[in-house]
């Protein structure tokens, strides 16, 4: 169990490194809107489109959904405060 453990660690920490270089990205994109919505709905609902249909699971579409929907509001968050990453 415990290598297990330890794939799932470096899996997280993939995970996060991923996350982190979603999160600059996203600023700098922030940054050429000027005065424009940090949330775009529709976009939102196209990658998660994209995403559902790539899944091969076990995840199941309404979990893609939600973790996305948590990112895409983590990601509007760290725009409005950190928008010069």
């Amino acid at each position: 169990m415990e290598s297990l453990r330890l794939k799932v660690d470096k899996i997280d920490s993939k995970i996060l490194s991923l996350l982190n270089k979603r999160a600059k990205t996203v600023c700098r994109i922030a940054r050429t809107k000027k005065n424009s919505k940090y949330k775009d709905i529709s976009r939102e609902k196209q990658i998660k489109i994209q995403l559902i249909k790539m899944n091969e699971g076990p995840l199941e579409s309404k979990h893609i959904s939600y973790i996305y929907d948590e990112i895409f509001d983590a990601m509007v968050d760290i725009q409005e405060v950190e928008p010069l990453i």
